[in-house]
């Protein structure tokens, strides 16, 4: 038993390197079925008049969006986002994604530190839930403050020159359950043929980069269906984030980013910059310096 205990600490330990808070790690208040069931009753993050000038931006055919993750807010001051926000923006960013855990422990002063500091930014902004956001019954916090954790948001047109569809998976326990993955097969098969680009954003990663990766999608069959499922509907991009370890793979045509964290401590922080001008979407890895 204690070899056991011992196996599970080490274990946790290693798939989070800020460290867990235990008792809200070993249980959860929801499952990804229930919380894609209250989606269509839930809010999106920004609100109408910000997603109606996203649609209007659009229309030059070119534009950046800026993508972060693994936040881990703890206080009501996040230097670190802070920073981002104030400093790491450029004119031509539309719209910041985020891959989840933007928050250490799920409690409701976090999520407000996070959204008041992301409100901030003046641009529309868009999160997939995370696992630390789960912690402490951190979904009763999370979808009346952030809103629903999965969605679609287009940018631009259908039909048009650099129009592009963002996708937010919650993989928040590790699978995305199969009321989720029936609606993304479906939406994948009704809308691949109307938009130039599609982009995925989600934070439990599909790959391990060694010993130290712990959690992940728990179903390698989940990960190989996904995979297929974005291989044969066109899918350009994949980011991910939960590992805090940066990792870039392309595979039968789909590109894969697992995200650094937008941390000081222990790692070098960065964040990636899309870019898309008209049929063409490039990315490129920003890194961050001087707090």
């Amino acid at each position: 038993m204690k070899s056991f205990l011992l196996l599970i600490s080490a274990a946790v330990l290693a798939g989070c390197s800020l460290g867990v808070d235990f008792a809200g790690f070993f249980s959860s208040y929801s499952t990804p079925d229930s919380r894609f069931e209250e989606k269509d009753d839930l809010p999106y993050h920004s609100d109408m008049a910000s997603l109606e000038a996203l649609s209007l931006t659009a229309e030059g055919y070119f534009f950046n969006i800026a993508v972060i993750s693994d936040i881990h807010v703890k206080d009501d001051a996040p230097r670190h986002l802070e920073q981002f926000v104030d400093s790491c923006l450029s004119p031509d960013d539309i719209a910041i994604l985020d891959c989840g855990d933007s928050t250490q422990s799920g409690y409701d002063y976090q999520f407000l530190s996070y959204k008041t500091v992301m409100d901030r930014a003046g641009i529309p902004w868009f999160a997939a839930i995370g696992n630390h956001d789960l912690y402490f019954e951190g979904w009763k916090s999370y979808r009346t403050m952030i809103g629903r954790s999965v969605y679609s948001v287009g940018i631009g047109e259908p039909g048009n020159r650099g129009s592009t569809l963002l996708i937010a998976l919650d993989s928040a326990n590790g699978t995305l359950g199969m009321k989720q993955l029936n609606w993304l097969k479906d939406l994948l098969s009704e809308q691949k043929d109307r938009w130039d680009h599609l982009v995925i954003f989600t934070h439990s990663q599909f790959f391990s980069t060694g010993v130290n990766t712990v959690v992940q999608f728990t179903d390698t069959e989940e990960i190989y269906f996904l995979m297929h499922l974005f291989e044969t509907n066109g899918v350009d991009l994949v980011l991910m984030g939960h590992n805090h370890i940066w990792d870039d793979r392309k595979i039968k045509g789909v590109q894969y980013l697992t995200l650094d964290p937008l941390i000081k401590e222990g790692s070098e922080d960065s964040f990636v910059r899309i870019t898309v001008t008209g049929a063409d979407l490039t990315w490129e890895r920003v890194m961050i310096s001087g707090y």
